[in-house]
């Protein structure tokens, strides 16, 4: 039987990764809403998916990452009276449709939109309605399900001027799997197996930039040159608007595959907030379950020298 691929209920990574984006986004637009300047805060969700996810054999009852944004923007608005204005990005019709129906009862809530297609082309789109303000963040999170992003999506979003946060999925076995397959551009096969295979190598060219022809099976160091794309935007700006970042490292299928969640802020009071709720998240029967809060932030990475 196919698992479905929407059933967290052997998925506590994800698990983790929900719980994380929704204490920091609860935390991060409280903050916003109650600076007098903040004229407004955006959430841009570039893979959104359906919005719920099913568990322990009951369905949609945890939410995905649009819900927790709409939910967050309902109580800023209501308790705080900020404005948190959501774009949800999926490019799958199925999914997208169902997006559409869980995000429907926010429709005279929140403003928000439901965008289907590509995010490396959507966000371009998405892009042009935030205003160019700094006194409007952005916060940005990026969950593709394998190597989806491109290196250009990222500096399109590093270039806007306002006050922007990033939470990012980095999946190592996407780009192992990816790479992997590309190299068989080299072989004597059919010649469909290897456009696919060169298919995949744009794939990767497209995630790390110049740089993929230099990643090797040291997956801290792939990790660093996709970072790269953020050194070379910090070397552009002031001191106080360079990002500065904390790594995760996720480890899941019993310590078999392992992925990076990488929260990047101008602020070091928000990577101390996301690393408290890192050592704070419940992490029952998981790899991390019974480490000790000191233990946990050894797994967090803050330097882009990784």
């Amino acid at each position: 039987m196919t698992k479905d691929y929407w059933d967290l209920t052997d998925k506590l990574q994800t698990k983790i990764k929900l719980n994380i984006l929704k204490g920091y986004l609860g935390a991060w637009a409280k903050i916003f809403a109650n600076r007098n300047w903040c004229k407004g805060m955006y959430f841009v969700d570039c893979f959104a998916g359906r919005g719920k996810y099913h568990n322990q054999g009951a369905k949609n009852v945890i939410d995905g990452s649009p819900l927790i944004a709409l939910n967050i923007a309902k109580i800023i608005k209501e308790k705080y009276g900020g404005r948190i204005t959501c774009f949800f990005i999926e490019e799958d019709p199925a999914v997208f449709k169902d997006l559409q129906i869980f995000t429907e009862p926010f429709k005279t809530k929140i403003d928000f939109q439901s965008i289907k297609g590509d995010t490396n082309k959507e966000i371009y789109k998405v892009l042009d309605q935030i205003p160019d303000k700094w006194s409007m963040p952005i916060f940005f999170f990026v969950d593709p399900s394998g190597i989806d992003i491109k290196s250009d999506s990222i500096k399109a979003m590093l270039k806007k001027p306002n006050i922007k946060e990033f939470l990012i999925t980095y999946i190592q076995k996407g780009v192992e799997r990816s790479l992997g397959f590309g190299k068989k551009v080299l072989l004597d096969l059919p010649i469909q197996i290897r456009q696919k295979a060169m298919s995949n190598l744009k794939r990767v060219e497209d995630f790390f930039g110049v740089e993929w022809q230099e990643l090797s099976g040291n997956q801290k160091e792939n990790l660093k040159k996709y970072l790269n794309v953020f050194v070379d935007y910090n070397k552009t700006v002031p001191l106080k608007d360079q990002l500065k970042h904390k790594a995760i490292e996720i480890l899941y299928n019993q310590g078999r595959n392992k992925y990076h969640l990488i929260f990047l802020s101008r602020n070091e009071v928000a990577l101390k907030i996301i690393e408290d709720i890192f050592t704070n998240t419940t992490l029952k029967n998981t790899l991390f379950s019974g480490l000790s809060s000191l233990e946990k932030r050894k797994i967090l990475r803050g330097k882009f020298d990784l």
